[in-house]
Parts: C-alpha cells; structure tokens; sequence
C-alpha cells in the first residue's frame, strides 16, 4: 500500500527531516507536496486530489493551522506534528490519527502511521449498515443519571452535568462541572461497567473523567500524559503510558 500524504510544516529542516523519517518507516509512502502556509494548503486542497493523509505542524508562519478547517471542509486523516502541547484536545476533535511532538522519533512516526492503515483497513460504512441490518443487534444501555441524597433530600444528576468521578477512603464522589461534590453509593467499577465508555473514559483506580473536564494535556516522561481538569482536581492526574495510549485513542474515536 502506498500512502501519498502532503507535508506542511513551514521550516524547511523540519519538512525536510520528517520527509526523510518517511522514507525509514514499514511504509511506502509518496510525499505529494511540502507546504508551508494556511493560505497554500487550502489553494492545494482545493485544486489536487485528496491526499490518503496529511502531516500538519500547528503553529505555521501565517497562523495555527486550525484555521484551515473554517476555510475548507477536510476529511482526511491527520498526524499533527508540533513543538507545542497545549493544542492536544483539538488536534483530536478534527480527524486525528495520532499528535507527535518535535524532535519527532522515527519509532512514534512509525506507530501513527500503523494506526493510519488499521483505521483504513475498516469496512466502508454502508457495507456494515448492511451486515447489521441483517442481525437483532441489542445495543447497551447506559446510566443518564444519578439520584443522589444530599442533607435529607434527593437531588437528580444528569450525567451531562458531570465532570469526573474520584475515589477517596473507599467512598466515590462525583464532582459537577459547578464544582459540587457529592457522594454516591456506587463503586469505581460499577460505575464504569455503566457509563457509556463514549463519554467517560477510566484514567486510574480512583479517577472516571468526562472528555469535557480535561482543561489541558501535556506530556510527561516515560511516555507518560499529566491532566489538568475542570474544575481544577485537589492531585496531581499522571497517567500511566499504556493509560496515555488509551486516551488517545478514546479521545480520537
């Protein structure tokens, strides 16, 4: 498989590097173009036919490259690849394979790229549609809310209403995103067996978060991704590195 892919990125060294990276990967892969601007990238894609992937820097010599999603609807697969961290959650929200940081390693480019094929491995979508409607498909269902008793009264929590979950001393709080904390009569492990795995993903033993309350992810050695939530969490949130792989793969699904 050949995977013809358009680097921007706007210092050259960096283009070129990375275009050398290419070369040394499991794959075989064309680079179409090295661009360096919003402006270019958005004249290119509109004129040439879509690339299978795109590498893009965020932070190019006429803007973040953000903006290039509010000029022209894009649907091809992306590997940011940037000196920053702070853009991590939106790098995952526009069709994200995998977000390296600089100096890129030969061993992670390579990972992303395997990610790239096994997602492009997946049946087209009208022909699982077909194969589903041909099955009783029994979908699961998740808890949508918790009633909770609070100084002799019962008050309903919507699970949009949630932030995260901690557990502290064997009791579980769940913390709102108007900060209130308070107590449910419910398990780590049951708790997770019944939310939707969609909107809360299981960052330690004590810790169940909603996408919503990450504030910011930056990484941290050995592999490993620090959080900060909102509202802000009384501990420092260090995820392990297998944990730092499954959020990335949950907040790009």
């Amino acid at each position: 498989m050949t995977i013809n892919c358009l680097i921007i990125e706007d210092e050259i060294p960096n283009a070129n590097r990375l275009e050398k990276l290419l070369g040394q990967t499991d794959f075989e892969v064309t680079v179409l173009e090295k661009i360096a601007t919003i402006k270019d990238t958005v004249i290119w894609l509109k004129n040439n036919p879509k690339p299978d992937l795109l590498l893009l820097d965020i932070r190019l010599s006429d803007g973040i490259s953000f903006e290039i999603f509010k000029q022209i609807e894009i649907d091809i697969p992306i590997i940011f690849t940037t000196a920053y961290d702070e853009y991590a959650i939106q790098a995952f929200k526009v069709n994200s394979i995998d977000y390296l940081l600089k100096p890129i390693l030969l061993a992670e480019l390579n990972t992303a790229l395997h990610k790239f094929t096994k997602k492009q491995m997946v049946k087209p979508e009208n022909d699982l549609s077909h194969l589903l409607s041909q099955l009783k498909v029994n979908e699961p269902t998740y808890r949508n809310r918790f009633l909770i008793t609070f100084r002799e009264q019962f008050i309903p929590i919507d699970v949009n209403q949630v932030a995260y979950f901690h557990s502290q001393n064997k009791i579980t709080y769940l913390i709102t995103h108007k900060n209130e904390h308070y107590i449910v009569d419910l398990t780590m492990e049951r708790l997770e067996e019944e939310l939707d795995p969609k909107l809360f993903f299981r960052a330690s033993r004590q810790l169940i978060i909603k996408q919503e309350s990450i504030h910011k992810i930056s990484s941290h050695f050995n592999g490993k991704i620090k959080l900060e939530l909102l509202p802000p969490f009384d501990a420092e949130v260090l995820l392990s590195r297998d944990k730092s792989s499954a959020l990335k793969e949950w907040l790009n699904n």
